[in-house]
């Protein structure tokens, strides 16, 4: 039995070359003119004309390249490998003039995504008897992003040994978990071990093609699982040539569960899918399409976006779309990426990133259980591009929990630092290398805001666990902008209520809840605040 998983592509494009731009891309001179045209002089691939539109330093003949992190973060062709990847500067560091980087050997077309470096990863199952007629799902999530990779549906398992191939999966020298479960229950979704059996293996460093074996044994692993959003998006000619942007909000939260990106519209119909979904909740799905080709969002008409919604999904959803003309003001935050190089130092520690506004205000949040790798990278949408003509400052706070306390504690205690950055072309990258130059970021227990004095109806709230992974008991904290009926519940996976832990009226300002759990089984639990009619919440893990 094998599942064959394959990229997403594009076709045709415009004219004219200007050769000197082969010296203003890495490795440019190892495919000349074919790194940006389909013929020599003739119509431009996918990443020709990505340059074209939105990575010329001014519109025309003469424009130069703007070779850097950003340009190196996006996927022109929409095979899975970013541009960077494909030229051997994976982070957007190289500048013209240097010598190039990587491995000429492998150097790929980034507008062209019927060549890449991404390789194949097949999976021996073994003694899977115990299944035989269960499905079985896999995935392949990249440790070093956090995003997926891959993923894979066996119908109904056809035997003890097996294969599942799933091409274009990972790329030489990376990180990744392979996860699997079967459907023992024979329920149709995922349910924590022992109910359903789940397995995690460790894949580093890969070269070429490569092969797991997995064999079937008691020892599971609860692997979390999420679903998949397909979202079938038709009539959209008129967005040709132009980036087009989903994100999955739960808006109970008003957290982000997925986003995906295509860099340029080059068919009428196509599909994006989106991991992330969780059963029985409702979510946002924004759409929009950069009508006016400036690089970040304008409410429409001037661009056109989309809100659809999901309803209590129970596994893997699809939404359709048709292009039409009913906007909506989907009020799009961009994306936020750092790139974190040589955190050897931090390998096992809880690390978190914050981005605020020139007004104090925390726009995007995100964190890290534990640094996995010592290259990663950390994002956080939130970004609101500059349409005033004004430079809108914002800057990174981020931190490792260096002495292991559970706790941010100044420098040298805890190793902080700050960047600072202005956006007026919507999402941002940035590259950052370990060093000692710490900050006191004074980081706060939660954002999201300043709720100091804040009069008015609630209208945020966040509550932040930690530790997380914990035993036997962890700290839930959350704030009040102002008196207000406050419940806070532990629920278990399967929806079950394990402890009502608040319910009653409490007073403005900062409050955290002690949970002891040393009376449960290791496993996944979910904790939710609801205040003023504004719910938040999130995951904890007891480990024992």
């Amino acid at each position: 039995m094998a599942l064959v998983l394959a990229a997403l592509g594009f076709g045709p494009g415009l004219v004219h070359g200007h050769p000197f731009r082969v010296n203003e891309i890495p490795n440019g001179t190892i495919n000349t003119c074919a790194n940006c045209h389909v013929t020599p002089g003739g119509p431009r691939t996918l990443f020709g004309r990505q340059v074209e539109f939105y990575f010329l330093t001014v519109p025309g003949t003469a424009g130069h390249v703007l070779w850097g992190p950003l340009l190196a973060s996006y996927d022109a062709d929409g095979d899975g490998q970013t541009n960077g990847w494909e030229l051997q500067d994976p982070w957007g560091l190289w500048m013209p003039g240097q010598p190039a980087p990587g491995a000429a050997s492998l150097v790929t077309l980034p507008g062209d995504d019927s060549g890449n470096t991404l390789r194949t990863l097949t999976i021996h199952y073994e003694n899977m008897s115990q299944h035989l007629g269960d499905e079985l799902r896999v995935r392949v999530v990249d440790k070093v992003s956090g995003k997926e990779t891959a993923r894979a549906v066996v119908s109904a398992v056809p035997g003890p040994d097996f294969d599942v191939v799933l091409t274009e999966a990972i790329q030489d020298s990376g990180y990744y978990w392979v996860d699997t479960y079967a459907d023992l229950s024979e329920n149709g979704v995922y349910d924590p071990p022992p109910t359903d059996h789940a397995w995690r293996l460790v894949l580093e460093n890969p070269v070429g093609d490569t092969a797991l074996t997995l064999i079937h044994t008691p020892t599971f692993t609860d692997i979390d699982w999420v679903y998949e959003l397909e979202v079938n998006l038709t009539g959209m000619t008129p967005h040709f040539n132009q980036a087009l942007e989903i994100r999955v909000v739960d808006p109970d939260s008003a957290m982000e569960v997925g986003r995906a990106r295509v860099d340029l519209v080059d068919q009428a119909d196509f599909s994006v899918q989106i991991p992330g979904l969780r059963l029985n909740r409702t979510y946002d799905v924004d759409i929009w399409a950069d009508l006016n080709r400036n690089g970040y969002y304008d409410p429409p008409p001037v661009d056109h976006a989309w809100r659809l919604n999901v309803t209590n999904p129970q596994g893997d959803a699809q939404v359709d779309f048709a292009h039409n003309t009913n906007f909506t003001d989907v009020n799009w935050g961009h994306l936020f990426t750092l790139h974190l190089h040589d955190m050897t130092p931090h390998l096992g520690d809880y690390f978190a990133l914050r981005v605020v506004d020139g007004v104090d205000q925390e726009v995007g949040r995100v964190e890290f259980d534990s640094v996995r790798t010592a290259d990663f990278s950390a994002s956080a949408p939130g970004l609101m591009a500059d349409t005033t003509g004004d430079t809108t400052a914002y800057r990174a706070d981020f931190w490792a929990d260096f002495n292991g306390n559970g706790m941010y504690d100044p420098p040298p205690d805890d190793h902080a630092w700050r960047m600072f950055f202005a956006d007026t072309t919507g999402d941002v990258v940035l590259n950052f290398f370990h060093n000692t130059n710490f900050t006191d970021i004074q980081w706060p227990a939660l954002g999201l805001g300043n709720w100091t004095g804040f009069l008015g109806p609630v209208t945020h709230l966040t509550a932040y666990g930690y530790p997380n992974p914990f035993n036997p008991a962890t700290r839930i904290v959350y704030q009040l902008a102002q008196p207000a009926p406050v419940t806070l519940k532990i629920y278990n996976q399967q929806g079950g209520i394990v402890a009502t832990l608040i319910d009653g009226v409490q007073d403005p300002g900062h409050h955290e809840f002690i949970w002891e759990a040393a009376g449960l089984p290791s496993g996944v639990y979910l904790y939710r605040v609801t205040a003023g009619g504004k719910s938040a919440g999130g995951k904890l893990v007891l480990l024992k």
